[in-house]
């Protein structure tokens, strides 16, 4: 059985708060790329992003670390990279750009499997490790560039391909690396 945490605004943190804000923002930013602000639509989808770094440092900077917060931030992840992954596999185009999207959606469903194994079984999320959170940053920066690639045409396109090619390489191998972390983590 599931644990679900309190959620209740007093039970909140500003680090909390962070985290929550992913998804909001993620909609916000896809409504707007729809709505043909491409650039406009990718920047409200890169703050999305930063709210992963910032939940974190806010957390140690100020003494609030929990265990809701925890819990929360990978699952948080999980629903951001699903969203972000699956609008991005319908606005990139070229071989490269898909390959890597498809080795994403395949490294976060061994993750998000990992995570719902781990809450079935013993009711909380794997801890993170280093490279997890790497390879988090490393897969958002990639489909933020190659959805941030489909705004031009020319020079930067290519530069943002490229970019977004190499950021989610490194961010699928941190992610396998973690995933052997985490499975490690459930047999101890």
């Amino acid at each position: 059985m599931i644990i679900i945490p309190d959620i209740r605004p007093s039970k909140i943190n500003p680090a909390n708060a962070f985290t929550l804000a992913r998804i909001p923002l993620l909609v916000v930013g896809i409504l707007v790329f729809i709505n043909q602000s491409r650039i406009l639509g990718v920047a409200v989808m890169a703050l999305a992003a930063l709210t992963d770094f910032f939940d974190g440092r806010v957390a140690r900077r100020f003494h609030c670390k929990t265990e809701f917060g925890r819990q929360l931030d990978p699952l948080t992840d999980k629903v951001f990279m699903a969203m972000i992954v699956i609008f991005a596999l319908t606005q990139v185009s070229g071989h490269g750009g898909l390959y890597l999207l498809w080795a994403i959606v395949a490294i976060e469903a061994v993750l998000a499997s990992i995570t719902v194994v781990s809450l079935r079984k013993f009711h909380r999320v794997p801890y993170v490790v280093t490279l997890g959170k790497w390879g988090m940053l490393g897969r958002m920066t990639s489909v933020v560039a190659l959805l941030l690639a489909t705004a031009f045409t020319g020079v930067p396109y290519w530069v943002l391909v490229y970019f977004g090619v190499i950021s989610g390489t490194f961010g699928v191998f941190c992610g396998a690396d973690a995933s052997v972390d985490y499975i490690k983590q459930m047999r101890s």
